[in-house]
């Protein structure tokens, strides 16, 4: 009786070794991943502030209100602007597009910036071609709405920047929807309103000061696809017609808004 009593305890001691064995590496395990998965995060984060600290400094700010100079729009008499005008407001030239007693649409005179329409930016795996992108996932949206906006307008510009409904339809050719309708400070125009404000070629052209080379730009409206978007070529006209371009190409931006004057 004792001998089995000593034999039971032993496999008793056994078992709990073998548990807490068991428990010990799947901690380290666990742990290693955990470190893993923050390190991921980490380099990620690091990359994304780079990218914005290099967009920062070809604007020449530091990414805050106060480093942008105010009463670049003092001067403007809102009275006397008219369709067509381009006026100062923030770091930038815009066009009169639109003009009401309260407010007028603008659009940037140049193409401001250089990104991939991908959230995932250039690293976007083409061999992944289902992952879909709509203006509301699109980098160019985040970056408009963050970091252009907080660093190119001082704080009193920001606060005459309207909050706008912006609805994308679907491509005119290939169906392909627009995604969900945004509420939106900055953005850009879809193919219709370019059509509307620009009639020729001629007219949709635009410079590109810190890139003369690449003068296409993008417009938030689905290509052939979701994972295309159409953008003006360089002469003006349409790349690839209603096709687009691939969402993980770099290409300009034109920005859009409405400014309230009074």
């Amino acid at each position: 009786m004792h001998k089995l009593r000593r034999i039971g305890a032993g496999l008793l001691a056994g078992i709990c070794l073998l548990a807490f064995s068991g428990c010990s590496k799947k901690k380290e395990e666990t742990k290693k991943n955990t470190t893993k998965d923050e390190t991921v995060a980490s380099d990620s984060q690091e990359t994304q502030n780079a990218v914005v600290s290099e967009v920062w400094e070809r604007m020449g700010t530091d990414g805050s209100a106060e480093t942008v100079e105010s009463g670049t729009s003092q001067s403007i008499d809102w009275g006397s602007v008219k369709v067509g005008d381009t006026i100062p407001f923030g770091k930038y030239e815009w066009i009169i597009l639109e003009k009401t007693d309260s407010s007028v649409f603008v659009i940037s005179k140049d193409i401001v910036e250089f990104l991939s329409y991908s959230p995932k930016g250039a690293s976007f795996p083409e061999q992944d071609p289902e992952f879909p992108v709509t203006w509301e996932e699109s980098a160019v949206r985040n970056f408009l709405n963050e970091d252009f906006f907080y660093s190119c307008f001082s704080e009193q510009e920001q606060g005459m920047i309207m909050e706008t409904k912006v609805v994308t339809a679907a491509n005119p050719k290939f169906g392909i929807s627009g995604g969900n309708d945004t509420t939106d400070k900055l953005y850009i125009l879809e193919y219709d309103e370019t059509m509307k404000y620009f009639e020729t070629d001629e007219s949709r052209k635009a410079l590109a000061p810190a890139n003369p080379e690449q003068s296409m730009y993008w417009l938030r409206t689905p290509g052939e696809s979701q994972t295309m978007v159409m953008k003006v070529n360089q002469d003006g006209s349409f790349a690839h017609g209603e096709r687009g371009d691939f969402v993980w190409y770099k290409s300009g931006i034109r920005p859009v808004m409405w400014i309230k004057i009074g």
